[in-house]
């Protein structure tokens, strides 16, 4: 994480604050992007709903089959 981090002081402007903000949603969501395990020319047609959607189910199933196991949120 770069630059995603600025302060909030580089847009002291209501309009500034809300890029920066929209900017570090959009670099998380591009994070989730890369993670999905689908071939890249298939992750880049997503739309943001899309890959939201998908990163929840992925998520979801994951859990049902850690069940027994120690949950995947314990790891961070």
């Amino acid at each position: 994480m770069q630059k995603q981090h600025e302060s909030f002081d580089a847009g002291k402007s209501t309009k500034g604050a809300s890029k920066l903000r929209r900017d570090l949603i959009n670099a998380e969501i591009a994070n989730l992007r890369d993670l999905l395990p689908l071939p890249p020319s298939t992750r880049q047609r997503l739309s943001q709903l899309q890959l939201m959607a998908l990163v929840c189910v992925y998520v979801r199933k994951a859990n049902y089959f850690q069940q027994g196991q120690e949950p995947l949120m314990s790891c961070l």
